[in-house]
């Protein structure tokens, strides 16, 4: 890897490994399980690029299998601090609940459907699957963004009381989900001529 990109991929190792270990050691782990379990997962993943080639077929499959486990932590952080802030309203949890995934689902659907005109059967294998990948990724992503910004809308109008670790959470989480809906869609933009940059931009974020 080029010293910048290792350099970037060792502080994100070093800080998602970290933070799970200060949540773990605060027992804020009990108030946040998805977010302590996505941070030890993501010290996992941030090591990979270290030992393999991003070129490997190996790492590609890696990467491809592990994305459906970081989307499903995605929704649970989200779900988690949506829980937290509507702690006292049951019934707003549910229906935000509910709401979140059918609007995760639509936002999905309509990513892939973006992407079909493309997918033809001369394109290689490979690239198909990739292009899958990276429009569930901002399907998923752009959802959240807009759920998270709703919950924010919402409790500014409500007198609704929370604790300044909710509040951070809330808006550092819609920060990440903003920024990877726009490196997505760089990406998807002009593809591979910028894949170091978005690369470094990814590395950046987390």
């Amino acid at each position: 890897m080029p010293d910048t990109a290792l350099l970037l991929q060792t502080v994100a190792l070093l800080g998602s490994g970290l933070a799970a270990a200060r949540l773990v050691q605060n027992g804020l782990w009990r108030k946040y399980p998805a977010l302590t379990l996505y941070l030890a997962f993501h010290t996992l993943e941030a090591a990979i690029p270290l030992f393999l080639n991003s070129k490997d077929p190996f790492y590609i499959k890696v990467y491809v299998c592990s994305q459906p486990i970081i989307w499903t932590f995605y929704i649970l952080m989200v779900r988690e601090i949506y829980g937290l802030a509507l702690a006292s309203h049951r019934g707003l949890q549910t229906l935000g609940k509910w709401a979140m995934y059918i609007a995760t689902g639509i936002s999905v659907t309509l990513s892939l459907l973006s992407i079909l005109k493309k997918i033809t059967p001369k394109v290689p294998e490979l690239s198909r699957i990739i292009g899958y990948v990276y429009a569930i990724d901002r399907g998923v992503n752009f959802a959240l963004v807009l759920f998270i910004l709703l919950i924010l809308f919402f409790l500014s109008r409500y007198p609704v009381p929370l604790s300044r670790n909710v509040v951070r959470h809330s808006s550092f989480l819609f920060l990440y989900f903003l920024s990877n809906t726009t490196v997505i869609l760089l990406r998807s933009i002009y593809g591979r001529a910028i894949n170091h940059e978005i690369s470094t931009a990814v590395m950046v974020v987390s």
